[in-house]
């Protein structure tokens, strides 16, 4: 008779039976020079890039731009304060990564993809920050610290209010105290 692990583990009651280990594990991350023993060329930018030209991305680019999703994303981010220097370099590092492109073509796209979502933006006649830097931004920030300050006085209110209403216990009380039945 063969020996049946499964059949062993199901036949003992242990407090650890039904723990699912968390998704998330600190410790599940790459030892340092790891990288230096994997096969080469597992990732996509290791590979010749699929568009060689700056041309060719930028249509490539002004192409994905103009569709219809695309676009209404590009125009949300830039209403909700995106700026406009963050959003270009996410989409040529992103395509740098994807292997559509090369890093140095990243680089040279920049100034054109900046360009390019500043007209979108324009047509949209949405109000635009260029960088993270943009001093017309001191308004907003100084409008979402404000809201912040209203919203921290509306907590402490409330606490007040709630212990205003909260009736005092009679007689003695203390950590060890019996109540009353």
């Amino acid at each position: 008779m063969a020996y049946n692990l499964e059949q062993d583990i199901n036949n003992v009651d242990t407090p650890t039976r039904g723990y699912e280990e968390s998704k998330y594990n600190p410790f599940d991350v790459p030892i340092p020079g790891q990288s230096l023993t994997k096969e080469p060329g597992n990732a996509s930018f290791e590979h010749p890039p699929q568009i060689a030209k700056v041309e060719e991305a930028m249509g490539y680019i002004w192409d994905k731009l103009s569709e219809e999703k695309n676009f209404k994303r590009t125009i949300t981010l830039l209403k909700f304060g995106m700026p406009i220097e963050a959003l270009t370099k996410v989409l040529t590092f992103s395509g740098f990564l994807e292997g559509k492109w090369s890093v140095d073509v990243a680089k040279m796209l920049e100034p054109t993809v900046g360009q390019m979502i500043a007209t979108l933006g324009a047509t949209a006649k949405v109000p635009m920050k260029i960088s993270l830097d943009d001093q017309s931004d001191s308004e907003f920030f100084n409008t979402m610290a404000s809201n912040e300050l209203e919203v921290d006085k509306l907590k402490d209110k409330a606490k007040k209010d709630k212990l205003a209403v909260t009736p005092e216990p009679k007689g003695s009380v203390g950590l060890m105290t019996r109540g009353t039945i």
